[in-house]
């Protein structure tokens, strides 16, 4: 009885950590409609939340994903959870589809960091003439 009482609450206790750790949110606050710019580039920004404690927010590194490739985000000054980068479109293109990717390290049960990421939904801007 002793032995199933332990087990019991060893159970409750990883239930309750797990409980604790939440998936970051990402959302876009990038416009859904733009003129068209020459030089085909075109700022992007994201929102960024967490409550996990466990995560290291100084390894927090953000992403834009359009197709295959990736432009590097920089935290707004100022703002601890609002991002912003770049992206280049081709001249022809109407639309771009892209999303965010925030990769960080958390604190684990052992003493060495493990890496985590989240991605957002994707996103559609569109781009008039």
């Amino acid at each position: 009885m002793m032995k199933l009482a332990g087990s019991l609450l060893a159970a409750v206790v990883v239930a309750a950590l797990v409980a604790g750790c939440t998936t970051p949110y990402v959302q876009s606050l990038t416009v859904t409609r733009v003129p068209r710019n020459p030089a085909g580039l075109y700022p992007v920004e994201a929102q960024w939340e967490s409550d996990q404690s466990s995560l290291r927010p100084k390894s927090l590194k953000g992403w834009v994903i359009v197709g295959d490739e990736s432009f590097p985000m920089h935290l707004v000054l100022n703002s601890p959870n609002r991002w912003e980068g770049i992206i280049q479109v081709p001249a022809d293109q109407k639309f771009v589809y892209y999303h965010f990717k925030f990769d960080y390290l958390y604190d684990a049960f052992s003493k060495t960091p493990k890496p985590g990421s989240a991605r957002s939904s994707s996103y559609t801007m569109e781009i008039r003439d």
